[in-house]
């Protein structure tokens, strides 16, 4: 059978576009492969409740692909110019304090993950909802997800930034609020507040209120701001109960 195969054989030699369909072939075939095993093997995840695993497992079949690209080469110098142009446009995000933007080396990065850590009752809510009060005011747009105020106390910490006056003063003269927030509206970013239910949230639920957002508001916000991670769960049961390790995982799927 050997000398039968081999007796027969003639090279063929395909034209770009045929390889590229050929290609095209084999990554759906192996997608399809992929997809329907995630699908078998989501049963045993099923039967526990792990739908975290499912939702993974899935997200990973839907990603298979041929990898055509191995990456930058460091000593491909044709790129050299054009990487250092990138990395000095590049511009970091402040959160509007000096202090702690000179920590920083400027501010934050997108798509960077960054926590602010206090003991209980140490202002971490109210450090967030002024980071939030000065991105607008520089134009970026910000989702803000709550998991342990209500919408209505966040937005009233705002409405303090805003129109820079007390509790009592917006309740004596609501129409003044109003007003300054009709005017401000034009001159800052987006800001949208989502309450969340506590021990039960997952990334996979801050993912959907992204997606709701863009819908909304036709846009990725540029913030993410979430009070506050300890407050979540991990989206796969199978992580650690050690409360270190598990919390380690949520701040990597937030952070994904």
């Amino acid at each position: 059978i050997q000398e039968y195969f081999y007796a027969d054989y003639q090279e063929v030699i395909y034209t770009e576009s045929q390889k590229a369909s050929l290609l095209n072939i084999i990554e759906k075939f192996c997608k399809n492969s992929a997809i329907k095993f995630a699908i078998t093997n989501a049963i045993g995840s099923l039967e526990h409740g792990d739908y975290g695993s499912i939702e993974s497992e899935v997200k990973l079949a839907l990603s298979t692909s041929l990898q055509t690209d191995a990456g930058i080469s460091y000593f491909d110098i044709t790129n050299t110019a054009a990487r250092i142009n990138r990395m000095k446009a590049k511009q970091l995000i402040p959160v509007g304090w000096k202090e702690v933007d000179k920590m920083l080396g400027g501010g934050v990065d997108r798509r960077e993950l960054m926590l602010f850590i206090a003991k209980s009752g140490g202002g971490k809510s109210l450090f967030k909802i002024n980071v939030a009060h000065n991105l607008l005011h520089m134009g970026y747009n910000v989702l803000y997800v709550s998991l342990e105020l209500s919408e209505d106390v966040v937005m009233q910490r705002m409405d303090q930034l805003i129109a820079e006056c007390s509790k009592d003063d917006i309740f004596n003269a609501p129409d003044r609020l109003i007003n300054i927030i009709n005017t401000t509206r034009t001159k800052v970013g987006a800001f949208r507040v989502k309450r969340l239910p506590e021990r039960t949230t997952t990334s996979n639920d801050i993912r959907t209120v992204v997606k709701n957002y863009e819908i909304v508001e036709g846009k990725t916000p540029d913030v993410l701001i979430i009070d506050y991670i300890d407050l979540m769960a991990p989206a796969s049961k199978t992580h650690s109960d050690n409360l270190f390790i598990s919390e380690k995982y949520i701040a990597e799927e937030v952070r994904a």
